[in-house]
């Protein structure tokens, strides 16, 4: 009898270890996580900050838009990268790289509506609050998505997040500052909206973590498609004064996306189907050596 409690005791031991040590696990990658919201958090201060002393240019916030673009488009590719062992050319890649774009645009869309029915029924400034609020709940999610697919990820996501943050701080506080807002106000107006970032990037990492490689690697490729997309909006803004044909071109790129995308995964399905290799499709001088190596896709 003493012998079987022995085993008992060292059974539930066992699982007060494995319990103490998951727990431990979970907290370092919370606070991993909120050290990123925090650092992302920063572009919305120095941006407040750089507003109320500097102003904004037109020239300037184009050269801004052409930067964080340019980072967008790096961090598309580093979310490629992340995207495991999913081919690129498969067909779920097809379908969800579009999909990522049209997320940003629905987002985009969404924010827009919103900002615009709550400016007209209770005022400005509630519509500012909005508009920015929903623009940073949108950064959250992308933060803590990226931050549950790898480390790596999430702190170059960091970046990116925490540059658009500033663009955001800096509008918010020119539309602030034109609907003459004391200063007190404006700062407790950024301080609600930092706390909404931090908790949305909390809320979508708890939600997203530890799903399993399948769905980071489809959360990763979304989110290549949702930068990507962002990247061109953010030219195509700064350039295009139609706000209409904005959103057409930016239809126009998904659609160009996923039919280009459709039209190479067909190949790929052609070529699994009918047993060639695709190293009919390499170049001769690496053709034999691709053949004799593998034999097969």
């Amino acid at each position: 009898r003493a012998g079987e409690a022995g085993k008992g005791f060292a059974v539930v031991a066992n699982e007060v270890k494995e319990l103490a040590k998951e727990t431990a696990n979970a907290t370092e990658d919370i606070s991993r996580v909120l050290g990123m919201a925090m650092m992302a958090s920063l572009g919305l201060g120095i941006g407040a900050i750089w507003e109320e002393r500097s102003g904004s240019s037109r020239a300037g916030e184009r050269l801004w838009d052409a930067l964080i673009s340019g980072v967008f488009v790096m961090l598309a590719f580093i979310m490629a990268e992340q995207s495991g062992s999913r081919p690129a050319g498969s067909l779920a890649s097809v379908v969800l790289f579009p999909a990522g774009g049209a997320l940003y645009l629905l987002s985009t869309k969404v924010g827009e509506g919103i900002y615009r029915g709550r400016r007209s029924k209770r005022g400005p400034k509630v519509g500012i609050l909005c508009a920015s609020g929903i623009a940073l709940a949108c950064g959250g999610l992308v933060l803590g998505a990226a931050s549950a697919i790898s480390v790596y990820a999430g702190l170059a996501v960091t970046f990116g997040v925490g540059l658009s943050a500033l663009l955001v701080a800096r509008r918010t506080t020119a539309s602030l500052l034109e609907e003459i807002v004391n200063p007190m106000d404006r700062g407790a107006v950024h301080v609600i909206l930092a706390l909404v970032f931090v908790a949305w990037v909390v809320g979508a990492f708890w939600l997203l973590h530890g799903r399993g490689s399948n769905i980071d690697g489809a959360m990763a490729i979304l989110l290549a498609g949702y930068f990507l997309l962002a990247s061109v909006h953010l030219i195509a803004r700064s350039f295009v004064k139609r706000c209409r044909m904005n959103v057409k071109a930016l239809v126009a790129f998904i659609c160009g996306m996923a039919g280009f995308g459709l039209v190479a995964a067909g190949l790929d399905a052609v070529l699994q189907a009918t047993g060639v290799s695709d190293a009919i499709l390499q170049h001769p001088s690496a053709t034999d050596s691709k053949l004799s190596s593998e034999g097969t896709r």
